[in-house]
């Protein structure tokens, strides 16, 4: 590894996956997504919307109106638009009529979560596969994943009943630009000099440190 290469400032490594293109939108907490492509217009609704040029995302759930919202691409962008709905948009807790699709963002179509997600996201979800299996939790383990792959503060994963914090740090590391740098899990702290060693090796890397080796430090 170059020094030229490790003195790059963080704000210039941001995440791959959140600088992808949106390329589709999933329930969140599902497997079931669909694809934004070949079209430029999407309605979202209860029902099938055949309209010419426009696909149809079909929501069955009795919240959602029957011409609920489109999914618009623009400028190549995909914005969101309320369509006069009955129960709304929601990004976090506020009820919205307009916003773009960034990878990673969550927002609900009444009651319904959904994700965005980019090449990148989908790439990463089937690369953390070999780390949590397929069980009833994996969608909603890789969704808390790759957002917290998105950060550029530090993480701190306090392990859970059973284990999983080291598999959970690996798959954090391999789905953000921190992949392109060293992975390091380290025993002990050691002394100041050592631990200054640790950062230079790991640069913008991801640094595993047990609760055990923080015993005893300040």
């Amino acid at each position: 590894m170059s020094q030229g290469t490790a003195s790059l400032p963080p704000q210039e490594r941001q995440s791959w996956i959140l600088n992808d293109a949106v390329v589709g939108i999933r329930i969140a907490g599902t497997s079931f997504d669909y694809v934004l492509a070949g079209r430029e217009l999407y309605w979202i609704g209860r029902t099938q919307i055949h309209e010419q040029g426009a696909g149809s995302i079909v929501i069955d759930n009795p919240h959602v109106s029957d011409r609920h919202a489109t999914i618009e691409l623009r400028n190549g962008r995909w914005i969101v638009f309320d369509r006069d709905s009955r129960n709304g948009i929601f990004v976090g807790d506020e009820r919205r009529t307009m916003f773009e699709l960034v990878p990673g963002l969550s927002f609900r179509i009444a009651s319904i979560p959904l994700v965005a997600y980019s090449e990148g996201g989908r790439r990463a979800r089937a690369q953390m596969q070999r780390y949590f299996g397929l069980g009833d939790g994996f969608q909603v383990t890789v969704e808390g994943v790759l957002r917290a792959a998105g950060e550029r503060r530090h993480i701190a994963l306090i392990e859970p009943p059973g284990g999983g914090a080291l598999a959970v740090a690996r798959a954090i590391h391999d789905a953000s630009s921190r992949a392109t740098w060293p992975l390091e899990v380290v025993s002990t702290l050691g002394t100041e000099r050592e631990q200054r060693k640790l950062l230079d090796r790991a640069a913008y890397g991801t640094i595993v440190i047990p609760t055990e080796a923080c015993s005893g430090v300040g």
